[in-house]
């Protein structure tokens, strides 16, 4: 059905987010010049989906899996 395939391409999107990147654990340290802390912009999807970006928290995962899917025109 339409609802088992864009199930299984959400898993796969999933999957390819989850494996892509490393979460920090010490995201919460101030150290970007900008004002904003590293947790702030380690909640991008910039983080997840950036060319040679690597680590996020958990919101930039989030973000990144529904961008995707987004675009994908998967609710």
């Amino acid at each position: 059905s339409d609802y088992d395939e864009e199930r299984e391409y959400a898993r796969k999107i999933h999957d390819y987010v989850a494996c892509k990147v490393t979460y920090d654990p010490i995201g919460y340290e101030t150290d970007i010049p900008t004002g904003e802390t590293r947790y702030d912009t380690f909640q991008e999807a910039y983080n997840v989906l950036g060319e040679g970006q690597e680590t996020a928290v958990c919101a930039g995962y989030a973000r990144a899996f529904a961008l995707i899917c987004h675009y994908a025109g998967i609710n």
